[in-house]
């Protein structure tokens, strides 16, 4: 289900500020949005982050290839890693800059330049005799060599250095480090007037009686309120206690439902079952993915070891229902009812079972349909082209088209004198399915990155962008 939330406001004293929000992050039961939250202590924050993970992949880096030789794993900060870095890059400027120097001066020869300059200053006239360059070394060749043998020592030594570290320390580091890009924006967004601070937030509505009484023993005021028409609460999605790992995929696939839609987390996690069984469509394999989740259950986090174990398992079902074994039947279960009947040649069946967990679709085709078979479609609906169907709405012999907007530039070109007959409006909706603009998913659309969005300096200029891409000028 989709837990019910209610609209906090939060106010204390400005002193205990950051007493405040620590209090109410051991509660665990506040949402904040900090995505506004642009300040310097978030970016430097933020900023150890970026460090961080930069610094676990300047270890791999440095690592790979290593594998198999003996590596005495220390850990190491953040600071030292990138130091290590630092100081290699440094080596490696320097070697580059030498290297460059030696191919000036190698077809001179290996000389004295010391000895060259004092016999220079003496008068004597070492063109007549020998090609020196116009400018002398400042030290020989010889010696140039042997430096970048020890630079390339040296920076074999950083990069040992590097793998050496222990990676894993440094990722053990991250929930502390977002802990802290968190604390520090709630901090920011926390507005000040005088001497009491504020902060808004939403908070599940089972949880509100425990606010309160933390709210009481701290002496902060209090306004709780459900959500206002026009706010987005933020989603709380609790599935069945044997259906909570689909969270995890939700957070994969970065989806989730909206406030006011319906949980759909139960039937998602059956049909994303059915589908990966379908898909992989081999019971064998199914039977492969299983025994290696159940070899990786130690290393596995719980939640993706059930999905994996379901997806498996449902793959090996699969396998048996449809007789199909690396690509090979059984003879003993060819017999089945289920195998003989997902086997009909014509793969009418199969499109059945498809058309029947994709009920809606199947809805709105016998929607089209009816209104085919009842006149309001022409004649040739089902064999005309694209162009066909276009210069008829232009003409007038259709009532609507369902098009994108990339149509609009050849009504303007086509039929410019009747533009003012046309309306934009929404596909009207049918009982529990509302109206909408988006027939079938989106295919174009125009997007800002999280990257620029959390860029003060370039999340205005991408909103302005995007806003003259999508205005009546373009």
């Amino acid at each position: 289900m989709i837990v019910k939330m209610k609209h906090l406001d939060l106010v204390c004293v400005a002193s205990d500020k950051e007493s405040t929000l620590s209090k109410l992050r051991d509660l665990g039961a506040v949402h904040l949005d900090l995505r506004s939250a642009v300040g310097e202590s978030v970016a430097a924050a933020k900023g150890e982050a970026v460090d961080a993970e930069r610094a676990v992949r300047l270890i791999l880096k440095a690592r790979d290839g290593k594998e198999k030789d003996p590596l005495e794993i220390r850990p190491r900060t953040v600071a030292e890693v990138l130091q290590f870095e630092t100081d290699c890059e440094a080596l490696k400027t320097e070697a580059e800059e030498l290297r460059r120097t030696i191919a000036v001066y190698e077809p001179y020869g290996d000389f004295d330049p010391a000895l060259a300059k004092k016999l220079l200053d003496a008068g004597v006239d070492l063109k007549s005799v020998a090609d020196i360059p116009e400018k002398l070394p400042e030290v020989r060749l010889s010696e140039m060599k042997a430096r970048i043998v020890r630079l390339e020592t040296l920076i074999a030594a950083d990069v040992a250095r590097l793998a050496c570290c222990d990676e894993k320390a440094i990722l053990r580091q991250y929930p502390a480090i977002a802990d802290k890009i968190a604390f520090e924006a709630a901090k920011e967004l926390m507005s000040e007037a005088g001497s009491v601070a504020c902060v808004s937030g939403w908070i599940a509505g089972r949880s509100v009686e425990r606010l309160r009484e933390v709210a009481h023993s701290e002496g902060w005021g209090l306004l709780v309120r459900d959500p206002a028409e026009g706010e987005a609460p933020p989603t709380l999605i609790e599935p069945p206690r044997m259906f909570k790992p689909v969270k995890v995929l939700f957070d994969g696939l970065g989806i989730a439902p909206a406030y006011t839609e319906a949980d759909v987390s139960v039937p998602f996690m059956c049909y994303f079952s059915l589908f990966f069984a379908m898909l992989v469509g081999d019971g064998a394999y199914g039977a492969i993915f299983l025994a290696a989740t159940l070899a990786l259950r130690k290393k596995l986090p719980k939640s993706w070891f059930i999905l994996l174990t379901v997806f498996s398992s449902a793959t090996v079902v699969w396998g048996l229902l449809s007789n199909t074994w690396f690509g090979a039947n059984i003879p003993w279960c060819a017999s089945w009812p289920t195998v003989e009947w997902l086997a009909d040649p014509s793969y009418g069946n199969m499109m059945l079972l498809c058309f029947t967990a994709a009920a809606k679709w199947v809805a709105g085709l016998n929607d089209l349909k009816d209104l085919y078979e009842r006149v309001f479609f022409p004649k040739n609906t089902l064999t005309a082209a694209d162009a066909e169907t276009v210069a008829m709405f232009g003409e007038g012999e259709a009532a609507f088209l369902i098009d994108g907007s990339w149509k609009v530039g050849y009504f303007v070109g086509n039929h410019e004198d009747t533009l003012e007959d046309y309306a934009i409006s929404y596909v009207p909706g049918k009982g529990d399915r509302s109206a909408s603009e988006a027939i079938g998913g989106i295919s174009m659309g125009y997007f800002i990155t999280r990257k620029a969005w959390e860029d003060p300096a370039k999340r205005e200029a991408a909103v302005e962008f995007v806003s003259y891409l999508t205005s009546d000028d373009v």
